[in-house]
C-alpha cells in the first residue's frame, strides 16, 4: 500500500461507535475501526501498544465495519473485515473477511424439562495468503434443560448441541475444494452441589462440580491452533475455541469452587480448581492444550482481597502428576490514594510455551484529568529489560493528549535499541495521531 510513504512517520488508529435508529431493532450499533502505520517497523520502534485506550495489538492491523442489532430474543451481527500482519511480506500479509455474519434467536419453552432452545446461523468467507479462499456456513441448534434438583441437594441440567457445518476451500489446508457438509453433535450433563455457611462476619460457599460430555463426532486436526485450557473455559460449551468443529469423544470434568464473602457480598478469598479426564487421548486437539491428554492439567485461579485497596490474583496450570507447573500468571494491584501499582508475572513451560516476563506499571492520578504512568517489562528467559515507558496524559470527554517517552531494547538483528519521545492526540471517537519522534528531530 503506497498511500502512505515509507519516509513518513505517522500512524492512525480509530474506533467509532454510532448508535442508529430504525423501527425494527430495539438496539442498533455501527462500529467502524481503522488502523494504519507508515511502515513495517513503525509500531515496534515507537512502542505504540498501551499508549492509547484503542491501541492494543500492533502486530496485526485491523480495519472493520460492523453492524449489530437486537430485538427481544433476536440478535444479528454482520461485518466486513481486513487484517494486515506486519511480520509477513507482500500480499501474504493481508486477510479479508466478507461478509462475516451471525444471527441467533432464542425460543422459550413452557415445558417441565426443557427451558429453551437457541437457533444460530453464522458464516464467513475469507481470502488470505495471496491465493487461499475459505468459506464456512454453520447452523447450530442448542437445547437447554431447566435446572432440576436431585434429593433436594444437587443441581443439574442437560445441554444438547447439534451443529451443521458447510465448508469449501481453494488452495486451503483446512477445507476441501468441493463443498463439504456434516452434522456434529455434543451432549453435556452438568451436576453441582452448592453449599453455603453463614458466620458472624463472613459467608462461605463451597460448590463441587462435575460435567459429563460425549460427542460421537471426530475432531478435525487443529493441532496448530493456539488454544489453552484454563479455569474460565474449563466447563465451557466450546472450550476448544472453534466454531466449525466440536470436541470429539467422551470426557469427565471435575472441579470445585470455594469462596469467602463479607457481609456486603464482596469477595475476600476465592479458589477455583478443576481437571478433565478423557476416555482416550485426542491428538487432533491443539498441541499447547492439555485437554488432548487422557488427563489434562489441573487448572485454577486464586483471588485474595485482604483489604479494599490490595488484591492478588493467581492463575495456574499444574501438570496432572503434580510435579511441574506449566503456567504461572500472578497479578497484584495496590492502591494508595491517587497512586496505583500493578505487578504481573507470567511464565509458561513445556507444551504450553516458553515465555516468561515481569511487568510493572505505576500510575499516579494528579486529578480527574491529569495522569502519570511508568511501565517496564523484563524478560525472565533472557534476563534482559525489554522496554521502559513513561507517559503523561490529559483526559476529558472529547480528547486524550499524552506525551510518551519510550526506550526499547531488542535482540532483533534489524532493530537497534531505540529511544523515542512523541506527542499523542486522540479525538473521541474519531481517532488518534502522533507527532514525529521529538528526540530524533
Amino acid at each position: 500500500d503506497d498511500a502512505i510513504s515509507n519516509d513518513t512517520k505517522t500512524h492512525f488508529f480509530s474506533n467509532s461507535f454510532i448508535e442508529l435508529e430504525n423501527q425494527f431493532f430495539d438496539e442498533n450499533l455501527l462500529f467502524i475501526k481503522f488502523e494504519k502505520v507508515s511502515n513495517d517497523n513503525y509500531s515496534s520502534i515507537y512502542g505504540l501498544e498501551g499508549t492509547s485506550e484503542i491501541i492494543n495489538d500492533t502486530s496485526t492491523l485491523e480495519s472493520v465495519i460492523e453492524f449489530t442489532g437486537s430485538k427481544d430474543d433476536l440478535y444479528i451481527e454482520i461485518s466486513a473485515e481486513s487484517y494486515e500482519k506486519m511480520h509477513l511480506s507482500n500480499n501474504d500479509r493481508y486477510e479479508f473477511v466478507y461478509p462475516n455474519y451471525s444471527v441467533s434467536k432464542l425460543f422459550d419453552l413452557n415445558h417441565n424439562f426443557f427451558n429453551n432452545f437457541e437457533l444460530t446461523s453464522s458464516g464467513n468467507q475469507k481470502k488470505h495468503s495471496t491465493n487461499i479462499y475459505e468459506m464456512s456456513q454453520i447452523n447450530d441448534l442448542l437445547i437447554k434443560s431447566n435446572n432440576f434438583f436431585l434429593k433436594d441437594l444437587f443441581t443439574s441440567n442437560f445441554k444438547t448441541l447439534v451443529k451443521n457445518v458447510n465448508t469449501k476451500g481453494d488452495n486451503s489446508t483446512v477445507y476441501k475444494k468441493k463443498t463439504q457438509s456434516e452434522i456434529l453433535s455434543n451432549f453435556i450433563y452438568d451436576i453441582s452441589l452448592p453449599m453455603r455457611k453463614t458466620e458472624e462476619k463472613y459467608t462461605k460457599f463451597l460448590t463441587p462440580k462435575l460435567s459429563i460430555r460425549h460427542s460421537p463426532s471426530s475432531t478435525k486436526n487443529i493441532q496448530t491452533l493456539d488454544r489453552q485450557l484454563n479455569i474460565d473455559n474449563l466447563f465451557g460449551l466450546s472450550r476448544i475455541g472453534v466454531n466449525d468443529d466440536v470436541e470429539g469423544g467422551s470426557s469427565l470434568t471435575i472441579g470445585n469452587e470455594f469462596s469467602i464473602k463479607d457481609y456486603e457480598e464482596n469477595d475476600i478469598f476465592l479458589i477455583n480448581l478443576g481437571t478433565v479426564f478423557r476416555e482416550k487421548e485426542n491428538k487432533n486437539l491443539p498441541s499447547n492444550n492439555t485437554l488432548r491428554k487422557s488427563q489434562s492439567d489441573y487448572v485454577g485461579e486464586m483471588i485474595f482481597n485482604p483489604i479494599e485497596n490490595l488484591s492478588f490474583d493467581y492463575n495456574f496450570s499444574l501438570k496432572n502428576d503434580l510435579d511441574q507447573v506449566n503456567l504461572h500468571l500472578f497479578k497484584n494491584e495496590l492502591r494508595i490514594n491517587n497512586f496505583i501499582n500493578t505487578f504481573e508475572f507470567y511464565e509458561e513451560n513445556n507444551e504450553l510455551g516458553d515465555n516468561s516476563h515481569f511487568t510493572n506499571t505505576m500510575t499516579y492520578q494528579a486529578d480527574d484529568k491529569n495522569f502519570f504512568s511508568y511501565r517496564t517489562r523484563k524478560n525472565k528467559k533472557t534476563n534482559l529489560t525489554e522496554f521502559y515507558n513513561l507517559v503523561y496524559e490529559y483526559k476529558n470527554d472529547c480528547l486524550i493528549a499524552s506525551l510518551n517517552y519510550n526506550k526499547e531494547y531488542y535482540s532483533n538483528s534489524v532493530l537497534e535499541p531505540t529511544e523515542n519521545l512523541f506527542f499523542n492526540l486522540t479525538l473521541i471517537p474519531l481517532g488518534t495521531t502522533d507527532s514525529d519522534d521529538l528526540i530524533q528531530n
